[in-house]
């Protein structure tokens, strides 16, 4: 039987001016998305890599809520060692009328490239504008681990100080974990 969780992977198009997101992740046998990393780092370099959000889609299902799963420092979406371990799965199986999405953004050693590194407050803007594009959902919902809240809250700043009221008013809770 197929994974639904690795089936519902999507990289969605047109979402924000910022960063261009394309495609769809589409799985195989030896799955990319798997959590057991067997393919997950080549894939993720070539494809996910540059992506800074992927929903997973319920196929059945118009959801209008979406939780952004956002990893700390250091901390990474899929593979092995990922923040997040199997609780997005877990969420996205027990929650049908939820979309799951899961943001990167560059840490750590990723980050010691100046050239190609993003300080807080632009990378916090990104994100707001990725839910400010994120119109087809009535209720975001930001959960925040580490760092990964300290860039929620930021963005969540950049919103109200830029008067983005109505995405501000679905925004249905902001979860903070280690932050």
């Amino acid at each position: 039987a197929p994974d639904v969780w690795l089936k519902s992977a999507r990289a969605v198009t047109g979402l924000s001016r910022v960063r261009s997101l394309a495609g769809t992740c589409h799985g195989s046998s030896r799955n990319p998305l798997a959590h057991d990393g067997r393919c997950a780092g080549q894939f993720e370099h070539h494809v996910l890599h540059f992506l800074p959000l992927v929903v997973h889609r319920h196929e059945q299902s118009d959801s209008e809520t979406l939780v952004i799963l956002i990893h700390g420092l250091g901390g990474r979406r899929y593979g092995r060692n990922t923040t997040w371990g199997y609780f997005p799965r877990f969420l996205f199986e027990d929650l049908p009328d939820v979309d799951i999405a899961l943001y990167r953004y560059r840490t750590l050693f990723r980050r010691l490239k100046i050239w190609d590194s993003i300080d807080l407050e632009d990378e916090a803007r990104v994100l707001a504008e990725i839910i400010r594009d994120t119109q087809q959902y009535s209720t975001v919902v930001l959960v925040g681990h580490s760092m990964g809240g300290l860039l929620a809250k930021a963005a969540m700043s950049y919103l109200l100080h830029s008067r983005q009221g109505e995405t501000l008013s679905r925004l249905g809770g902001l979860i903070l974990m280690a932050t």
